[in-house]
């Protein structure tokens, strides 16, 4: 279910962007990485992702505003959206609009962002 989906994982920590490419990798997921929202919303331009997963604190641009960039473009906007956090999810609340959204705080067992990913894409496709 879900196997081939693209995903792009935008983390500026090179080790946890690379970790979460072999892990989704090994689901079926085909996936590229971004470190940081720039860099994604280029990568987007001529291929959108079936799903975004997104660190929130990046440098020059961080993952809210990439939030509201992607959601303003027509064309991105019923993309699914999860956030990677290291704070208390409760905080990080208020960074959007909700319903859309999940977030996951870091650290994080593989196993539970893999079940988060296909249930947004469930939705998503169902």
């Amino acid at each position: 279910m879900n196997r081939g989906a693209h995903l792009l994982v935008i983390d500026d920590d090179p080790g946890l962007r690379a970790g979460l490419y072999d892990l989704l990798s090994l689901y079926g997921f085909v996936v590229r990485t971004a470190e940081d929202g720039l860099e994604a919303l280029a990568m987007m331009e001529g291929d959108p992702p079936d799903l975004i997963l997104s660190d929130i604190v990046m440098p020059k641009m961080d993952g809210y505003q990439f939030y509201q960039r992607v959601r303003s473009q027509k064309a991105w906007g019923g993309i699914p959206f999860i956030f990677l956090t290291a704070r208390k999810v409760e905080d990080d609340r208020q960074g959007w609009d909700g319903g859309d959204v999940d977030t996951i705080e870091k650290p994080f067992e593989p196993e539970d962002l893999v079940e988060i990913v296909l249930a947004r894409l469930a939705k998503v496709k169902g």
